[in-house]
């Protein structure tokens, strides 16, 4: 359903009255596909505070993002999921999370802000975690 569908009816109906009749009747079922089909489209993830995951097929690997430079830059990836929110720097209890990177050894995330050997800080701004638990909140937990 379109801006020019009451165009292409007001045409019909002078045209092809059958015709006419046949689109007004698909008209509920083209409505649900296109409802169906919205639904499925995923709304801008709520920066900064979003851990989005990414995927790259191409190169079978995930990107967590946590900035806007972050999905910028890795637009070849394919939005998965938001996996969940990093507190506001202003929390009494975060504490900043530091992203590392080694061609051998891939990531590496810490508290730590000393640089491990043998990597190098990551592109993007550093997020942040929490020093203690909190009430509804869960634990970050990374998997590779």
């Amino acid at each position: 359903i379109t801006a020019a569908t009451g165009e292409l009816l007001e045409y019909l109906a002078g045209q092809s009255p059958s015709q006419f009749m046949a689109t007004l009747n698909e008209l509920p079922t083209q409505f649900l596909w296109g409802l169906a089909e919205t639904q499925t489209i995923e709304p801008a993830p709520p920066l900064p505070s979003a851990l989005v995951q990414l995927w790259d097929a191409a190169r079978q690997d995930n990107c967590l993002c946590a900035v806007t430079a972050c999905l910028l830059e890795n637009g070849q990836y394919q939005m998965l999921r938001v996996e969940g929110y990093q507190p506001d720097a202003s929390n009494p209890n975060a504490v900043p999370f530091f992203d590392y990177w080694n061609g051998v050894n891939d990531n590496w995330g810490t508290t730590a802000a000393a640089v491990p050997q043998g990597f190098t800080p990551a592109n993007f701004a550093n997020g942040y975690v929490l020093s203690a638990p909190e009430a509804n909140t869960a634990p970050l937990q990374l998997f590779y």
